[in-house]
Order: structure tokens, then sequence, then C-alpha cells
């Protein structure tokens, strides 16, 4: 016999947990452009799994959970080809890079680390554009490693975050013009006085 107001309590958990489950992929996919496909299918799997009670209202054994095997999450990992369109954009913005940088590190792997972050990149200025910054990194001598110092700019740098590519476009990485300096005053045929 069964306990009408455990199951209405039941019930409503198990729509609260959906509702707060819809929510935060609706989060994800505003932060993130897309739901991670591999925890929705796991997720939609052992669902449909859970919902086969068994009629004397037990869940099933856990021999008879089907959990599909987890491939190693390590962000530094490769991804594979044919993850639709995302794929197909970052591929490109990977491989434009690895086309203009000609003196800047050139980039081996598109990890899945560097997929997510070249995917939040794309959607804040076009594929054309970066180009362009790509450019300009390559004029800036600092950006090259020229300067004395030990840094020197490469894909990762780039694509950390949004405020790197503003500095670049903003020209704060630009190689100076070597002036005279400000007590020299010449003439007006270009000699010192």
């Amino acid at each position: 016999m069964r306990n009408a107001r455990a199951d209405r309590e039941l019930e409503e958990r198990r729509k609260f947990r959906e509702e707060q489950s819809r929510k935060g992929k609706l989060s994800a996919q505003k932060r993130w452009g897309t739901p991670n496909q591999k925890i929705t299918t796991v997720t939609s799997r052992l669902r449909n799994d859970l919902t086969e009670i068994q009629p004397d209202g037990n869940l099933p054994s856990p021999s008879k959970l089907k959990i599909p095997s987890s491939e190693s999450s390590d962000s530094d990992s490769p991804i594979s080809p044919g993850n639709g369109k995302d794929h197909g954009r970052a591929q490109a913005f990977f491989d434009l890079w690895n086309q203009e940088a000609k003196t800047l590190p050139k980039a081996t792997k598109l990890t899945e680390a560097r997929r997510r972050k070249i995917l939040a990149r794309l959607r804040e200025r076009p594929l054309d554009e970066w180009r362009q910054v790509f450019r300009r990194m390559e004029r800036s001598s600092f950006l090259r490693g020229e300067s004395g110092g030990s840094f020197r700019a490469d894909l990762d740098w780039i694509i950390a975050n949004e405020g790197n590519t503003f500095k670049v476009i903003e020209g704060r990485y630009d190689d100076r013009e070597k002036r005279p300096a400000a007590s020299t005053i010449r003439d007006a045929t270009g000699k010192i006085l």
C-alpha cells in the first residue's frame, strides 16, 4: 500500500529538482553558449533508467543501470572532430592563429579548454576582426618577446580574457617611435640649436 502524502511530496521534490536543473542549464547555456552535451546525455540516460521502477516499488539494481563510460574530462585533452558548428568556428580561429603567427609561437593542439575560450572570444568579435588583432600582435616587439624580458604572447594569452584583446586593439603594445628628447630644439632645417 502506498502513502498518498509521501507520493505527493516525492513528486513535488522531483518537479523542484527538474526546475532547478532546467534553470541551471539555461544559466550555463547563457554563460558558455551551449549546454555540455556529455552531461545532458548522461543525465537523460540515468533518468530513463531510474524511471523503470520495479513492480515491487524498488529501483532497478545498480548492475542494470547503464552508465556510459566517462572519457577523460581533462581540460587539456584534445577534442574529437565533428562537434558541429562550434567546433568548426573554433578550428577556423585556431587555424587563423597559426596562419598569422609568423614570429609568435604556433599552437599545436585545439584542446577542449582552448575551444571554450575561443568560442567566448568569438562571441565578442567576428573572425575577420581577429585577423587584424593577430597582425597587430605580430607588429609588436614586446608581444614577440623582443623587449628583453621573458614574456612572449601566444594563443593562450590572447584568448585568456577580453582585456588582453582590448589592449592590443587600443595599441597599448604597439612599438613607439623614437622621438628626440623634449629639451632638444631644432630649427626649420632640422638642425639642433
